[in-house]
């Protein structure tokens, strides 16, 4: 047999591409690509062995023809293209290039410069283009599987070819002869300029080159990377050298990046101040370039050194930069008005807030006089106006200790301070302020109306304590008579918070008065909504059909994929007989699109197969990394249309939906069953379950006459499906052994009863069922009665060893939700509501993962939320900080009209409003008001859920206390719900210890709500407040409580 194997490779320029053939007989496989991949791989047949080894040697020659080799190098013919001699100057050319890569072969770096100053006069671009082609060979990380000689004793099959010596080489070739434009894109020449061994061959090359783009180079790449770094020490040798301007920037950026040792041996303390003195003492550095550090945003403040007092102690860290402003301020090496004045300055800029924080620290410890503050105030009053919190208190701070001065400029200072009135996140600000307000007030009398209407701004944050705080200020300096305050303090009163209206009450017109408008009762009626709304139809023309792609691949509503399925199954007519190629670009479309949702990946697999050859067999064999089988019956939804196609039948499947976006009518579910009977073509028990589940109890009056025509045998379970009689027959002679097709090596009978529990749960979900109690599933969750589960808390922690002390230590606790899980049981796949409900499902496998899977899962049992509840209650309610986006569909389902809340599914509600993802809790919001709007939330259960939730420690309270809180004041029934909801939740709190974070915001939006509905609190909740009416948090809010 003939054989030829060659590989060859083209490395020039931009290229770096190879090219493979492979000759077996009488055929040949060529391979090509860029280096390092795998690679397109094409194979060609011919008639004969010697006609494919001919055509292979041709392709060979061809390939050698134009400059490709077993190595890469370019080969440089003997004639050109159109056949003329080469000329001497490629020759020559060429001869230099050699010598390079001799150069970088035998890694002889002592020989470079002589070679660059010999040879590169002439050959300039030809050099350069032969840099960059050996960078990419010798430096660029590639599969080296197929090139042994470059393995260096690693597992891993990839690598570099070259090493250390052969890229110093390369490199410094490159500083030698690029120019600016030229380097940009290396990275490697900073790690040169950071290896003092390599410093006496650097410079020399640098002293012969003299490039003029080494400072700008520099600051650029330590501008693009944080990680990028030249050491300042490096900085300063090339300026004593005169081989780099002096930049500002790259200079003081550098030095805030000092580093006091070359390798990995420890310094002692003593050795870390020795080292830190020399730069402290080095007039250049302390005179031009330490000052720089005030213009430019650096990470001086993490800066430290580590050190051990002993080698068995603790590793301690060293600050570098405190102790380096401690020794210049101390010696005079600084100026201390100039420090003080940039130190200062640089809180109002936009940099890091770590930063700012260092130089606080700094202000702090020089102990500032109050003539330095008055000196420096304008610039510190304008941390008023500062973004960031902490730096608001800290000009607070220092006003505090100055403005009882003489030169105190008190129109300035308010000016700047009316600003931050408002500032919901600077409350702790508002009330430093509050008495410095009222102390000026008295001092400067004239000052005192301004004063007051600046305060009267107060009551625009939610914050009951601040406001009466700023409320009895206004009493003391507050005019009557001023109508502007006067008319402030009206518009800001639906904001006003406990009985802050009766303090204002002289402004208000009597202020308590209004509280008795609009208050309405809050009660729990749910109603039941109309279903069947919007009918879906399948594609009527071929445009339709392809519309229909274009809406399955952009929704992820599981009826736009229901809709493609059953075209395929009952609407073959309309496809064209060039289908395939009309279809060619949603193939394509469908080929690179991944969806993360797992009805959808598999109706995908489906369409993809059918649209290449609609007579092709099925078979699905997609993981979707799910476990979760109520997702995965997509998979049997799919064999079902298959065997449709396959036997040729136009009925569609009994789950399509008849209305968007999941209902079936009873009058369409039995016509369907009726179609089947007389095709005499089997149904499927998963697609009958689906159908059941979907089908309300609507417009029954047109499916009663249809009964009389469904078989005797199934005819019961329609009867109690549509409500005509409650009773169950589950005796063993109802098997529909000949309608129903069964699952090989199943219990026939144990399948019929799947399908009358879910009947059972569809339509009475909350009832018992004692007719199950005597059947193989009476101990499967959701058969004989719903599944209320006991949730409980565990602490749990992370662990580590400490290497240092050898100790185990701890990380910070939380608590997650748990409930007993069922044990497994063998169930039938279609006995829906029971699916996923037992024990061990809790793997990532186990997770929904996306909201449309929510979506997907609801759709094939809407009816009948609770199992959905639980599954989400066992994973993406375990714990708050969870980061997937489930409880998203969740939230989006709750909002829907067939939803109805339960025990399970309201603690699973509950739960939203703790969750770490913002977003979340905003929806959570949002359902919570649109279901007090509806009536449909029982808000005492939903306030026992929230307590249980609260005493269990079960997530950050403050997170709670904002969603909830805002639903106040969306209407009087809302304040009316919010009051229930809150005082549940203190009849049902259950803490031992120490009451949570935040807590104090919690009892005063109650006492808000109670105050603004009029309502008193119960004796169980007053109860719980004489618990804690010492407590100092709360003192005050309890007394108010207990005397409303």
């Amino acid at each position: 047999m003939n054989h030829l194997k060659r590989h060859l490779k083209y490395i020039e320029g931009s290229s770096d591409k190879f090219w493979q053939i492979e000759v077996n007989g009488q055929q040949f496989t060529v391979v090509y690509g860029k280096n390092g991949t795998v690679g397109t791989s094409q194979t060609k047949t011919f008639d004969t062995a010697e006609s494919c080894l001919k055509t292979a040697e041709k392709l060979v020659a061809e390939k050698l023809k134009k400059g490709y080799s077993e190595d890469g190098t370019v080969a440089v013919d003997a004639t050109n293209a159109v056949g003329r001699p080469a000329t001497g100057q490629k020759v020559a050319l060429q001869e230099v290039l050699d010598e390079y890569d001799q150069l970088i072969k035998t890694r002889n770096l002592d020989g470079l410069l002589p070679f660059l100053q010999a040879k590169s006069s002439g050959h300039l671009e030809g050099l350069r283009k032969h840099i960059n082609k050996a960078k990419r060979y010798w430096m660029n990380y590639v599969d080296l599987t197929k090139e042994p000689e470059f393995h260096k004793n690693s597992k891993s099959t990839w690598g570099r070819r070259g090493d250390v010596e052969q890229g110093y080489i390369i490199t410094l070739s490159a500083i030698a002869l690029f120019d600016k434009s030229s380097i940009a894109s290396w990275d490697e020449p900073l790690w040169l300029f950071n290896d003092p061994e390599k410093h006496e061959m650097l410079l020399k090359i640098l002293e012969w080159a003299k490039p003029d783009w080494l400072d700008t180079y520099i600051l650029d790449k330590i501008r693009r990377n944080d990680w990028s770094h030249v050491r300042y020490s490096t900085l300063r040798l090339l300026e004593k050298n005169n081989l780099i301007r002096y930049n500002p920037e790259l200079f003081a950026r550098s030095l805030s990046r000092i580093e006091l040792r070359y390798n990995t041996n420890q310094l002692s303390k003593k050795e870390i101040e020795r080292k830190l003195d020399v730069w402290i003492n080095d007039e250049i550095t302390y005179q031009r370039d330490i000052p720089e550090l005030f213009n430019y945003e650096t990470n001086l403040h993490n800066q430290s050194e580590s050190y051990r007092i002993n080698n068995a102690g603790p590793y301690l860290f060293f600050p570098i930069w405190e102790y380096i402003y401690k020794g210049l301020l101390a010696e005079n090496k600084i100026d201390r008005l100039f420090f003080i004045e940039n130190a200062l300055q640089l809180q109002t800029k936009d940099w890091n807030n770590n930063l700012k924080s260092f130089y606080r620290k700094r202000l702090e410890e020089i102990d500032l006089t109050t003539q330095e503050l008055i000196d420096f105030q304008e610039t510190i009053f304008a941390f008023f106006h500062a973004l960031y919190p902490p730096i608001v208190s800290y000009g607070l701070d220092l006003c505090k200790r100055m403005y009882e001065h003489p030169d105190f400029n008190i129109p300035s200072f308010l000016e700047w301070a009316s600003a931050l009135m408002m500032r919901t996140d600077c409350k702790a600000a508002i009330k430093g302020l509050l008495p410095i307000f009222e102390k000026i007030a008295k001092l400067k009398t004239e000052y005192q109306i301004s004063i007051a209407e600046m305060i009267a701004d107060v009551f625009m944050i939610p914050d009951m304590t601040l406001q009466e705080r700023a409320a009895k200020t206004l009493q003391k300096l507050g005019k009557v008579d001023s109508d502007t305050l006067q008319e402030k303090l009206h518009s800001y009163q639906p904001q006003m918070q406990g009985n802050v209206k009766s303090l204002l009450a002289d402004w208000l017109d009597g202020g308590s008065d209004v509280l008795t408008e609009g208050i309405e009762s809050y009660q729990y009626q749910p109603t039941k909504a109309k279903l069947l709304n919007e009918p879906l139809v399948l594609p009527d023309t071929w445009n339709d059909v392809l519309f229909q792609f274009g809406k399955f691949i952009s929704s992820d509503e599981p009826h736009e994929a229901e809709i493609l399925l059953n075209t395929f199954i009952c609407k073959q007519q309309l496809f064209p007989q060039d289908y395939q190629e009309q279809l060619s670009p949603y193939f394509k479309q469908l080929e690179r699109t991944y969806f993360e949702v797992v009805f959808k990946n598999e109706v995908k697999a489906f369409l993809m197969s059918k649209m290449h050859d609609m007579k092709a067999p099925y078979v699905s064999k997609s993981d979707h990394y799910t476990e979760l089988y109520a997702l995965l019956i997509i998979k049997k939804i799919t064999k079902v249309a298959e065997r449709k196609m396959r036997q040729g039948s136009n009925l569609p499947l009994l789950s399509l939906p008849t209305h968007v976006p999941y209902w079936i009518a009873p009058k369409v579910l039995l016509e369907r069953i009726i179609a089947h009977q007389q095709a005499n073509e089997v149904i499927d028990m998963a697609d009958l379950s689906i159908a059941i589940s979907r089908m309300c109890r609507e417009d029954l009056d047109e499916a009663l006459p249809l009964l009389g025509q469904i078989d005797e045998k199934l005819r019961p379970l329609m009867n109690f499906c549509l409500g005509l009689d409650k009773k169950m027959d589950l005796e063993e002679k109802t098997v529909l052994t000949k309608l129903i097709s069964w699952v090989s090596g199943s219990n026939e009978h144990n399948e019929n009863l799947a399908l009358w529990a879910v009947a059972a749960r569809t339509f009475y979900p909350q009832e018992t069922f004692i007719e199950f109690e005597k059947t193989q599933l009476r101990e499967v969750p959701f058969v004989a009665q719903p599944l209320k589960p006991n949730f409980y808390f565990k602490k749990n922690w992370n662990e580590w060893k400490n290497y240092l002390t050898k100790l185990t230590e701890r990380g910070p606790s939380w608590c997650e939700l748990r409930f007993d899980q069922p044990e497994y049981k063998k169930i039938p796949d279609h006995l829906l509501y029971s699916l996923n409900i037992h024990r061990g499902s809790n793997g990532w496998k186990a997770n929904l993962q996306h909201p449309s899977n929510v979506f997907y899962w609801h759709s094939i049992m809407p009816q009948n939320p609770e199992p959905l509840a639980l599954r989400l209650a066992a994973s993406a309610c375990k714990h708050t900080d969870y980061s997937s986006t489930e409880l998203k569909g969740f939230l989006d389902i709750v909002n829907r009209p067939e939803f109805w809340f339960s025990e399970l599914n309201t603690l699973v509600f509950a739960c939203c409003f703790f969750q770490e993802k913002k977003d979340i809790r905003f929806m959570s919001t949002e359902v919570l008001i649109n279901s007090i709007e509806q009536r449909k939330l029982d808000v005492t259960v939903f306030g026992e859920k929230i307590a249980f939730l609260i005493s269990g420690k079960y997530g950050a309270l403050l997170r709670c206390i904002d969603a909830l809180a805002a639903i106040k004041d969306v209407s009087a029934v809302h304040n009316v719900a919010l009051f229930m909801i809150l005082d549940t939740v203190f009849k049902n709190l259950n803490i031992q210890e120490k009451l949570p974070t935040n807590f104090k915001k919690l009892v005063e939006h109650y006492l808000d709500v109670t105050t603004k509905t009029q309502q008193k609190s119960s004796p169980e909740a007053l109860a719980f407040f004489v618990q804690w009416k010492e407590n100092a948090s709360i003192k005050n809010l309890v007394k108010q409580l207990v005397k409303n």
